[in-house]
Protein backbone atom coordinates (compact mmCIF):
# COMPACT_ATOMS: atom_id res chain seq x y z
CA UNK A 1 0.00 0.00 0.00
CA UNK A 2 1.24 3.53 -0.73
CA UNK A 3 0.88 4.90 2.78
CA UNK A 4 1.01 8.88 1.14
CA UNK A 5 -1.97 8.39 -0.89
CA UNK A 6 -4.25 8.14 1.85
CA UNK A 7 -2.67 10.75 4.14
CA UNK A 8 -4.37 13.58 2.62
CA UNK A 9 -7.74 12.54 2.98
CA UNK A 10 -6.51 11.11 6.51
CA UNK A 11 -5.26 14.32 7.49
CA UNK A 12 -8.54 15.87 6.40
CA UNK A 13 -10.95 13.70 7.79
CA UNK A 14 -9.18 14.46 10.92
CA UNK A 15 -9.94 18.15 10.89
CA UNK A 16 -6.85 18.94 9.79
CA UNK A 17 -3.22 19.07 10.87
CA UNK A 18 -3.96 22.41 13.02
CA UNK A 19 -6.61 19.79 14.66
CA UNK A 20 -4.21 17.44 16.26
CA UNK A 21 -3.00 17.90 19.48
CA UNK A 22 -0.81 15.09 19.61
CA UNK A 23 -0.33 12.07 17.31
CA UNK A 24 1.35 9.04 18.15
CA UNK A 25 1.89 5.21 17.28
CA UNK A 26 2.24 2.11 18.99
CA UNK A 27 2.56 -1.69 16.89
CA UNK A 28 -1.23 -1.73 15.55
CA UNK A 29 -2.67 1.49 15.55
CA UNK A 30 -1.99 5.15 15.37
CA UNK A 31 -3.33 7.87 18.63
CA UNK A 32 -4.60 10.92 17.85
CA UNK A 33 -6.06 13.76 20.29
CA UNK A 34 -7.98 16.58 19.11
CA UNK A 35 -8.42 20.24 19.65
CA UNK A 36 -12.44 20.00 17.86
CA UNK A 37 -13.72 16.43 17.91
CA UNK A 38 -16.78 18.23 15.63
CA UNK A 39 -13.96 18.26 12.92
CA UNK A 40 -13.56 14.85 13.12
CA UNK A 41 -14.64 12.60 10.43
CA UNK A 42 -15.69 8.82 12.02
CA UNK A 43 -17.14 7.52 9.17
CA UNK A 44 -14.59 9.04 6.26
CA UNK A 45 -12.07 7.38 8.21
CA UNK A 46 -13.71 4.37 8.75
CA UNK A 47 -13.49 4.30 4.31
CA UNK A 48 -9.80 4.49 4.53
CA UNK A 49 -8.33 0.98 3.16
CA UNK A 50 -5.76 0.96 6.17
CA UNK A 51 -8.03 1.48 8.79
CA UNK A 52 -9.65 -1.57 10.58
CA UNK A 53 -11.43 0.03 13.26
CA UNK A 54 -11.86 4.04 14.53
CA UNK A 55 -11.99 3.57 18.95
CA UNK A 56 -13.03 6.54 20.27
CA UNK A 57 -10.76 7.47 23.66
CA UNK A 58 -11.67 9.70 26.65
CA UNK A 59 -11.52 13.42 26.78
CA UNK A 60 -7.58 14.21 28.06
CA UNK A 61 -7.59 17.71 29.31
CA UNK A 62 -9.25 19.95 26.36
CA UNK A 63 -8.41 16.61 24.23
CA UNK A 64 -10.58 14.30 22.40
CA UNK A 65 -8.68 10.65 21.97
CA UNK A 66 -9.14 8.26 19.32
CA UNK A 67 -6.96 5.40 17.66
CA UNK A 68 -7.24 4.56 14.46
CA UNK A 69 -6.70 0.40 14.08
CA UNK A 70 -4.49 0.24 10.98
CA UNK A 71 -2.33 -3.09 11.71
CA UNK A 72 1.36 -4.25 12.38
CA UNK A 73 2.29 -3.09 8.97
CA UNK A 74 1.27 -0.07 8.70
CA UNK A 75 1.30 2.14 11.75
CA UNK A 76 4.68 3.56 11.47
CA UNK A 77 4.91 4.08 8.33
CA UNK A 78 1.35 5.99 8.31
CA UNK A 79 2.55 8.03 11.27
CA UNK A 80 5.92 8.96 9.50
CA UNK A 81 3.36 10.17 6.39
CA UNK A 82 1.07 12.23 8.45
CA UNK A 83 3.94 14.08 10.03
CA UNK A 84 5.43 14.25 6.91
CA UNK A 85 2.13 15.44 4.71
CA UNK A 86 1.08 17.66 7.92
CA UNK A 87 4.76 19.60 8.84
CA UNK A 88 4.59 18.28 12.25
CA UNK A 89 6.92 18.08 15.14
CA UNK A 90 7.81 14.86 16.55
CA UNK A 91 8.58 14.85 20.12
CA UNK A 92 10.73 13.41 22.24
CA UNK A 93 8.42 11.00 24.21
CA UNK A 94 5.86 8.66 22.56
CA UNK A 95 2.55 7.14 23.25
CA UNK A 96 0.93 7.42 26.60
CA UNK A 97 4.25 8.15 28.83
CA UNK A 98 4.08 11.62 26.65
CA UNK A 99 0.26 12.53 27.74
CA UNK A 100 0.88 11.32 30.93
CA UNK A 101 3.49 12.72 32.46
CA UNK A 102 2.56 16.54 30.96
CA UNK A 103 -1.16 15.69 33.10
CA UNK A 104 1.09 14.31 36.37
CA UNK A 105 3.58 16.92 36.33
CA UNK A 106 2.96 19.77 33.81
CA UNK A 107 4.93 20.27 30.91
CA UNK A 108 8.31 19.99 31.36
CA UNK A 109 10.46 20.91 28.19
Amino acid sequence: MNHHSVVTELLAALGGADNLARLSHCATRLRVDLHDETRFDKERIERLAPVVAVIEGSVLGQHKAYQLVVGPDNSQALYQALVEAGRLEQGKERGRLKGLTRRLFGNRD
